[in-house]
């Protein structure tokens, strides 16, 4: 993917490679055709910016803030 269309995505993150075939096209179970793009990030952060946990490894990394169950 080029730099103008990470641009025209959004995608901000220069830490976020992608492959040559990146995007794909999948059916859900709708059966409605979704556009999937697939990328993976090369560096990953010593904390969160947000909330300051270190990382250690991936079970310290929880999706859109949320955390384990019991860790409240």
């Amino acid at each position: 993917m080029d730099y103008v269309t990470q641009k025209l995505l959004g995608i901000q993150n220069l830490n976020i490679t992608f492959r040559e075939n990146w995007l794909t096209f999948r059916k859900d179970k709708r059966n409605r055709l979704a556009q999937i793009i697939e990328g993976s990030l090369e560096k990953r952060p010593s904390c969160c910016p947000s909330c300051g946990v270190i990382w250690e490894s991936t079970k310290d990394v929880y999706a859109h803030g949320t955390t384990p169950k019991g860790d409240l």
